[in-house]
């Protein structure tokens, strides 16, 4: 069985929901996931199976209230040609499961600890967008795609980093503090050290 998160404008989490089996975010229009709409309790999104981010679908802060976090121990898709999906500011991406973004753009602006692994197949964009990512060993960072970092700090600590298609420095801090490849290299901004 499977459950699907659908429509255009506001939804509010202020609670934690688990996911277990299935689950589908279909972007409407405009459609944002909002944490902490009651500003009184964090949102926390726990993934556990396998979540499907269809067609964009933003996930963002509401109200101020620390704890707001995604928690992704199984898989996390994104699709949608030409739509990006943004996980922003106020709330952390935590990954110690898999990443796959198909087509389109996954956006991860909020930080977050990663021991997982992120792929962005050809014509796909993984893109970190601000906050403070730490990839940490035992997590790997692959595909054909582009990895962007275009702000924030970006620690790449250990585990793998090889890269078929492009990574693309755009601002924000890289630091790569451990062996990397990539197929090609772009710096057009920011900060690349390592």
């Amino acid at each position: 069985a499977g459950s699907s998160i659908t429509g255009a404008g506001f939804t509010g989490l202020d609670r934690t929901l688990r996911n277990t089996g299935t689950m589908i975010y279909s972007a409407v229009d405009s459609s944002v996931l909002n944490f902490g709409a009651s500003g009184v309790t964090p949102g926390v999104l726990t993934n556990e199976g396998t979540f499907n981010v269809t067609a964009g679908g933003d996930f963002s802060e509401f109200f101020v209230v620390p704890g707001h976090a995604i928690n992704n121990a199984g898989t996390w898709n994104v699709s949608g040609a030409g739509t990006t999906s943004s996980v922003n500011g106020g709330v952390v991406f935590n990954n110690t499961g898999t990443v796959a973004v198909q087509s389109g753009t996954l956006a991860l602006g909020g930080g977050g600890v990663s021991t997982g692994s992120y792929a962005p197949a050809a014509g796909a964009v993984l893109d970190f967008t601000g906050g403070t990512h730490d990839l940490n060993a035992g997590g790997a960072v692959s595909g054909a795609g582009v990895v962007r970092f275009s702000g924030g700090t970006s620690n790449v600590n250990g585990g793998s980093y090889a890269v078929g298609g492009t990574t693309s420095v755009t601002g924000g801090i890289v630091n790569f503090n451990t062996a990397a490849s990539t197929g090609a290299l772009r710096v057009t901004s920011g900060t690349l050290s390592g």
